[in-house]
């Protein structure tokens, strides 16, 4: 039987990375490639995070669900897919004919990782994000949702001290990092909430520098207070709960 290492293994360098606002939508997808290739007869569906990277049993992709059913407050564009709570993210996964685990809370998430890795179920994560990294402090002289920010990646190995997981921005090379970075970094998540609203537009760096169509999808954060190029509005910052969230997909 391929264990998830195995179906990690064998995925790699075929997966795709997220656009921006889709990292959450891209590591199910993942945790579904991953559980297809461990158990192929449980024949769940077929699923897809954006209409542009294929076609799937499910019939819908899981960005069009959750702009248009999970998120749906604003006219003038809703969403970009984000998912920002435990529940919202058990939505999808029941819309799409997943099985989950949820684990919620600082004390035992540890032994809930390990229970769930041995099982062949690989775990879900929100933590928050940096250069370098899962963070566990907002970092002197960087900008929130440009040098971090909340972001999801699917974890499908432990060994030793460390968790191996894939990052939706660069699938395709496994991450490592320190049992306790991670943990720390999954309870610091709703230290920074993203803006509410979202314009389209060429996005830049800290220096100014072009930031490629691929990671950013040319979208930039315009505050709490719509503007005449509103394009995205991902709601009020109280939609966030992510701290100590875990979820098993099975």
């Amino acid at each position: 039987m391929t264990n998830l290492v195995e179906a990690y293994n064998g995925a790699c360098g075929t997966l795709k990375p997220q656009k921006q606002g889709t990292c959450g939508l891209y590591s199910f997808w993942f945790a579904s490639l991953l559980l297809a290739a461990v158990n192929p007869s449980a024949n769940k569906p077929i699923i897809y995070p954006r209409s542009g990277e294929g076609s799937g049993t499910a019939g819908e992709s899981l960005r069009h669900y959750v702009k248009h059913t999970v998120h749906t407050i604003s006219s003038d564009g809703g969403s970009q897919g984000e998912v920002l709570s435990c529940a919202e993210m058990e939505q999808v996964i029941r819309r799409f004919g997943y099985s989950y685990e949820s684990h919620i809370g600082k004390g035992g998430r540890q032994e809930f990782i390990t229970r769930s890795l041995a099982a062949n179920r690989p775990v879900m994560f929100p933590y928050m994000f940096g250069n370098t990294g899962p963070i566990y402090a907002l970092p002197v002289g960087e900008t929130g949702g440009v040098d971090y920010g909340p972001h999801w990646s699917l974890i499908y190995r432990e060994f030793g001290a460390a968790y191996y997981y894939i990052e939706p921005n660069d699938p395709n090379h496994a991450v490592s990092h320190l049992k306790d970075v991670v943990l720390r970094s999954n309870s610091f998540v709703d230290s920074y909430k993203y803006d509410r609203y979202w314009s389209k537009g060429g996005s830049t760096d800290k220096f100014g520098r072009p930031l490629p169509y691929d990671a950013t999808s040319e979208i930039n954060p315009v505050g709490n207070t719509p503007t005449s190029n509103t394009y995205y509005d991902i709601g009020d910052k109280s939609r966030q709960s992510l701290n100590n969230v875990l979820i098993a997909v099975h």
